[in-house]
């Protein structure tokens, strides 16, 4: 046996972390013993008698492979199942305005809408996939600007494919990233009718902050949004996502806010994603905050995620954007 090529030692404070990339297992260890634990990694052979219990862990977990194991077979392999061949996916922007003005966003929120005759376009693109026999799966990612300004084109579009996967006895997945303002009981009870399995929403922040980047004239956005997130819950997967920098970062107020607008009740159905400005410098960010807002929010059953190192969907081989004025391209 011998040691994979894919080990990495990261240190880590008065820890070292061991992480093999291919089976994405990791081993803390002190820094004081790292070296023990490198030398029985690095001569398996060596250390076999000695340390069976060890070695054999070792091989399981993918720190040490076979010798005649050409690791680079489980590489190509990750590689084409991460890809999803059987799975044809389409984000689309039918818009790049926004009823907002987030000062991270990139968009342009240029008065650009897809016109009837690209919405035709892509009715056929999707058409074709589906008649092509090639894919068990259509997915459908609503994006923006704000995609909800075209709510009827998302009705219509949305419920068309929705429609042909069932003709076709193929899966229908289709989530939409929004800032859920726009959204209201009738309209939320209609987008599942048609076919929308998830949402994406962020916050900014507690109430205050939150308010402060995302304004309405009449109404708090954090209200608003919370509220409209509740109605979604009890039928339909909802992504929280909080975009944080070192101003806004305060674990007790946002997890006590959040909790106490989201019943215990509803929260099986939601996914409290934690995510850098990526305007924000990492040098200013408190890492503790963000372990101890983790903790809070898992404590809260708002099942929490941060980043992780992942293959882009922009890599998927049959995934594509189509932005308001038809042209095409791997990334929005």
């Amino acid at each position: 046996m011998i040691a994979s090529r894919y080990n990495y030692y990261i240190k880590h404070g008065d820890l070292t972390i061991i992480f093999n990339g291919i089976s994405e297992r990791f081993i803390y260890v002190s820094n004081k013993n790292i070296d023990s634990f490198r030398n029985l990694i690095d001569n398996p052979d060596v250390n076999r008698d000695i340390h069976p219990y060890h070695i054999d862990q070792f091989h399981k977990n993918g720190f040490i492979v076979d010798s005649d194991y050409d690791e680079r077979i489980s590489v190509n392999h990750k590689y084409s199942y991460k890809q999803f061949k059987n799975i044809y996916r389409i984000m689309l922007l039918p818009t790049y305005e926004c009823n907002l003005r987030c000062w991270y966003c990139t968009q342009k929120h240029e008065s650009i809408h897809m016109s009837e005759d690209i919405l035709k376009r892509v009715r056929l693109n999707i058409s074709s996939a589906i008649s092509s026999g090639k894919y068990a799966t259509i997915m459908l990612d609503w994006f923006g600007g704000e995609p909800l300004l075209a709510y009827d084109e998302i009705l219509a579009l949305t419920s068309y494919t929705a429609q042909l996967c069932s003709k076709h006895n193929m899966t229908f997945i289709c989530g939409i990233t929004t800032n859920g303002t726009l959204l209201d009981s009738e309209k939320i009870s209609k987008l599942r009718d048609v076919g929308i399995t998830s949402y994406q929403i962020t916050i900014d922040g507690i109430k205050s902050e939150h308010d402060s980047i995302k304004r309405l004239s009449n109404k708090s956005a954090f209200e608003k949004t919370l509220e409209n997130i509740r109605l979604i819950l009890p039928h339909t997967p909802c992504t929280l996502r909080f975009n944080y920098t070192h101003k806004n970062l305060k674990p007790q107020e946002l997890i006590t806010q959040v909790s106490e607008r989201i019943p215990e009740n509803l929260r099986k159905n939601i996914r409290f994603s934690i995510h850098k400005v990526w305007q924000e410098d990492v040098c200013n960010i408190n890492k503790s905050d963000v372990n101890h807002l983790f903790t809070l929010a898992k404590d809260n059953h708002l099942n929490p995620d941060m980043p992780s190192y992942d293959m882009c969907y922009a890599d998927q081989q049959n995934f594509f954007c189509i932005f308001p004025n038809g042209k095409v391209g791997k990334c929005a």
